[in-house]
């Protein structure tokens, strides 16, 4: 799996099969900081994602 890492332009290739919140996770990210996105269209952090797809990781702020 490719993914891309937002603000920054991080990259980084990993095997990984389940659902995108574990990804997210196991990326050292929390779920509720990121938009994830395959092949650029976004998808719910539930989804399954598999080794084929490209993931990108969008890191959101909030606050004041």
């Amino acid at each position: 799996m490719r993914i891309l890492i937002l603000p920054g332009k991080r990259e980084a290739e990993k095997r990984f099969s389940g659902k995108a919140e574990e990804l997210v996770r196991e990326m050292g990210m929390k779920p509720d900081e990121v938009i994830v996105l395959r092949k650029g269209k976004p998808i719910p952090i539930d989804e399954c994602v598999s080794d084929d797809d490209e993931i990108t990781l969008l890191r959101v702020s909030s606050g004041g």
